[in-house]
């Protein structure tokens, strides 16, 4: 996650932990306070929107939300488990189902102009995008 501006801000994490049972915790990891998360709002957590609170004299005030996702997703593989499911692929010859990512969740939540808000910076990022170019070409004088 991200709060503040392009110019300036803070980032923090939202982390499942994973467990055999089946059982998973998320938490918010923000520099030296870790505590719970609840799932449920990653969506208000993370895309903008306006804020709720309550100004002077108690009045109520609503404000743009200055935190919005900043999505990188690392997810650990048990390799015994990755060659078990390979083996019985190869054995039966089907492939397992595709299991629903972290990803896909989220994707799930954005609506349309989100997405499509995702997909230009995604192509923005790419290194054969003329201002990624630029970038790399004002950089060299550093290199």
């Amino acid at each position: 996650m991200h709060t503040g501006t392009a110019d300036s801000g803070h980032y923090y994490s939202f982390i499942r932990e994973h467990k055999d049972q089946g059982d998973e915790r998320w938490y918010e990891f923000n520099d030296h306070t870790v505590s719970d998360f609840d799932i449920n709002e990653l969506e208000n957590e993370c895309f903008g929107g306006e804020d709720g609170f309550t100004g002077q004299g108690m009045m109520q005030m609503r404000s743009q939300k200055w935190r919005n996702a900043y999505l990188v997703i690392y997810e650990r593989k048990n390799q015994q488990e990755i060659r078990d499911e390979e083996a019985e692929a190869v054995a039966t010859g089907v492939r397992p189902a595709a299991s629903t990512t972290v990803a896909d969740q989220v994707e799930s939540m954005m609506d349309e102009e989100s997405k499509s808000t995702v997909a230009k910076a995604v192509k923005l990022s790419s290194p054969e995008h003329p201002i990624q170019q630029k970038i790399l070409l004002e950089n060299q004088k550093y290199w």
